[in-house]
């Protein structure tokens, strides 16, 4: 896609459109390891019971980030990385499914939704979006060795632990 599309050229806007792949893959990195799992913190205006549960007025509810897109009720195939579950047309067939839950916008990126979204969250989108299609374009990316593991480490955000070694091959 970036070959196509960009033909070597830097990200620019005109682009963003023609780069849905791109996108995909960095939303499926957001799904797979998200910066922290606790985020969307709401106080309830009145009483709400859920599943069963009440909570009272003035309780702290906060949207687990990890627990639908890593449940298989809801995400084929959670534990592998899969961009291709955020094109189009996988989006419009989980339309009216259990699994339409993980569309839902407090479950797009890390950076919240709404009134008290993160101000600066569409310049870090536009940034990830230039970096990533430059390096990408720049550099051959793998794992070395290839076939590491490695856990996920809630510190103030998620990281790799151990974290993992990659080797980067400049593309000719």
């Amino acid at each position: 896609e970036l070959e196509s599309v960009l033909k070597g050229s830097d990200f620019s806007v005109e682009y963003y459109d023609q780069l849905p792949y791109l996108k995909a893959c960095i939303r499926e990195s957001h799904r797979f390891t998200p910066p922290n799992v606790l985020a969307n913190i709401k106080v309830l205006p009145q009483e709400v019971t859920l599943n069963g549960y009440t909570f009272p007025e003035g309780s702290k509810l906060c949207l687990n980030q990890i627990a639908y897109p890593k449940d298989p009720k809801y995400v084929k195939d959670p534990d592998m990385y899969q961009p291709e579950r955020w094109l189009p047309d996988q989006v419009r067939s989980r339309k009216g499914t259990p699994a339409e839950v993980i569309d839902h916008r407090l479950m797009a990126g890390p950076f919240g939704s709404g009134a008290r979204m993160c101000l600066g969250a569409r310049l870090a989108e536009l940034e990830i979006l230039v970096v990533l299609s430059r390096f990408v374009q720049d550099w051959k990316i793998s794992l070395d060795p290839p076939n590491q593991k490695w856990d996920l480490k809630q510190l103030l955000l998620i990281k790799a632990d151990p974290f993992p070694k990659f080797k980067l091959e400049q593309r000719k």
